[in-house]
């Protein structure tokens, strides 16, 4: 029995590892191994997740207790992934699934081949080339800086294989990128180096993440949204490092035109699903949702809308948006929710902020750093706000029986 009791938090873990690693928030691997433990009969299970670790420690149906413990690696997000390992955990919780066929099956996931490097550079030259023309770019501009976004993640690629730490791969990236950006003005053609480096350097910026990080600490997981915070800012550091190693000038056209900025996020997004793995039935969804997203929030600034609170508006509009998508689908939220807030998020914001710092401009980093801040905390809002009112709703459902997920006793 107590081998057993060891071999079901294992899958647990590993289910919880490996939905961390595709892209869960910490709460959801928090809530989905706790209910695989209890599902198989656990007493009471505790749980401690953060960015790096899961701590699980199980009271058995026989009175032992059991505790894991895993080192968890960064994400990698794989939508796909994330819906296969999220129907797995409802139909584990909700059938009976003998041990031995949820490891068959948690295995056949984990064995499935991982996105193919042409997809990913694809992906990035998607979003390189639309994020320049979001940033003021010409079509010229944004065909030259997508052609860069391709090269720089093979290059990444190329340097994450040779086992280099990823902040190594980035600083080097960073600079490769500045530089390619800058050789078309070095041989007299006149292109806005600015835009160019601004989009392909846009897959790099940890924007999400620091956005993330926010709805983590608003969420109550403080540790983990510290630590996501300083991850985001010790990357951004190494990217403006890199570029303030070469590149000429850092500033970016402020007066794009509304429906440009809007079309452009929708090619933004489109490219974001790819390198996500969203399934091919949710691109669609996936890619107008980031442009309805954007249209929302341009829309109420350009009618006097102040820009926090029109950051709120979106970013709750997009989570209603995704909320009812999820239950479409039968996937997790976080598939439509992650691509709808991706071309809201600040990431050239957070990088010209820590770009003003490493040139010494304090009252524009103090300029930027405060609207990166506030957007951050009015995205994180939003979403807080609508999954709340989510949450609570599927929770008096699921007490009066009205739906078919899996409900522990304990929350009813």
């Amino acid at each position: 029995m107590a081998n057993r009791w060891e071999q079901i938090v294992k899958c647990a873990l590993d289910l919880g590892e490996s939905l961390y690693v595709a892209g869960g928030e910490v709460s959801r691997v928090e809530s989905t191994v706790s209910r695989i433990c209890y599902a198989y009969g656990a007493k009471k299970v505790d749980i401690l997740g953060i960015t790096s670790c899961l701590i699980v420690t199980v009271q058995t149906d026989d009175d032992r207790v059991v505790t894991q413990t895993r080192r968890v690696p960064g994400q990698d997000y794989d939508m796909h992934k994330l819906s296969q390992l999220n129907n797995l955990s409802r139909c584990v919780c909700g059938n009976y699934v003998k041990l031995e066929e949820f490891r068959a099956r948690l295995d056949k996931i984990d064995e499935k081949a991982d996105v193919s490097l042409f997809k990913l550079a694809v992906a990035w030259a998607l979003v390189s080339g639309f994020f320049c023309i979001f940033f003021g770019g010409n079509i010229v501009e944004a065909l030259y800086s997508a052609l860069l976004g391709a090269l720089l993640r093979v290059i990444y690629s190329y340097l994450l294989s040779l086992s280099l730490n990823n902040y190594y791969a980035i600083l080097i990236c960073s600079f490769a990128g500045g530089l390619l950006a800058d050789i078309p003005n070095s041989l007299g053609i006149p292109l806005n180096a600015a835009a160019v480096s601004m989009g392909n350097i846009m897959p790099f910026v940890p924007g999400l993440a620091f956005t993330n990080s926010i709805r983590d600490m608003f969420s109550g997981e403080t540790i983990t949204g510290l630590l996501r915070s300083v991850e985001s800012i010790i990357l951004c550091l190494g990217i403006a490092f890199g570029f303030a190693l070469c590149t000429t000038s850092s500033e970016v056209r402020s007066d794009v035109n509304m429906w440009v900025t809007i079309f452009s996020a929708l090619g933004g997004t489109l490219g974001i699903t790819l390198w996500f793995n969203l399934d091919y039935k949710h691109i669609l969804a996936g890619t107008l949702g980031g442009a309805f997203a954007w249209a929302v929030a341009i829309i109420l600034q350009n009618f006097g809308v102040m820009e926090f609170l029109s950051y709120i508006i979106a970013s709750a509009a997009i989570t209603i948006v995704a909320e009812f998508l999820a239950r479409v689908y039968k996937c997790p939220v976080t598939v439509f929710l992650v691509p709808g807030i991706v071309p809201m998020v600040p990431g050239g914001l957070l990088y010209r902020t820590l770009r003003k710092a490493v040139s010494g401009d304090w009252p524009g980093f103090s300029s930027f750093g405060i609207r990166t801040i506030l957007i951050s905390f009015g995205i994180a809002a939003g979403v807080i706000i609508v999954t709340a009112v989510a949450d609570v709703i599927t929770k008096r459902l699921d007490e009066r029986g009205l739906t078919k997920r899996f409900v522990l006793k304990r929350d009813r």
